[in-house]
Parts: C-alpha cells; structure tokens; sequence
C-alpha cells in the first residue's frame, strides 16, 4: 500500500476465521495477504467483488500514488472482504447477496 493503508485498521474486530489465518505479531501487510489469499483459495467470492478487489489492487501496484477516492474504494472493498470472510467461517455462506 501507499501513505494510508487501504485497510481497515487492525483495531477493528475480526472474525475467528479471517483472524486465524493472519499471521501473529508484527507480520507484514505482504504476509497478511499472502496467508488471506491462501485461505480464501477454496472460497467462491461473488464476482463484482473480486473484480472490485482486482481494480484497486491494480491501481495499488502502479508507480502512481492512490488518490483519496481509491483509498476509500480500497478501504470498502477489504470491509466486505473481511466480512465475507468473517461470515462463510462462521458457516453463513458469505453473506453478501448475488
């Protein structure tokens, strides 16, 4: 990420399942995802999501800094991917309508 992260702080509640698969201690936001992306690799996430993710990474990855409307996008789009996390390990199927 650039300046500001793009997301939700870590004072923020995570469920039991996105919390188990975060590393420990100081682990980077590198680590992090590497270990979000492992553990979502059998989860089926509704499209628009995953394409929503996909555009704001990519604009994360570029030489360019996010403005303030991406960071916010960035920020939103990590709330419903933890909440989807959160919701299909607790066994509620995501929770996000198609």
């Amino acid at each position: 990420m650039t300046t500001a992260p793009a997301t939700p702080s870590r004072h923020r509640s995570l469920g039991k399942g996105v919390q188990a698969v975060i590393p420990t201690g100081s682990a980077s936001p590198a680590d992090q995802a590497a270990a979000l992306i492992a553990a979502i690799q059998n989860v089926e996430l509704p499209t628009a999501l995953a394409q929503a993710a996909a555009v704001v990474l990519q604009a994360a990855s570029g030489p360019e800094p996010l403005d303030e409307a991406t960071r916010s996008s960035a920020a939103e789009i990590a709330a419903l991917l933890t909440k989807f996390m959160n919701d299909a390990a607790e066994g509620r199927g995501g929770g996000l309508t198609r």
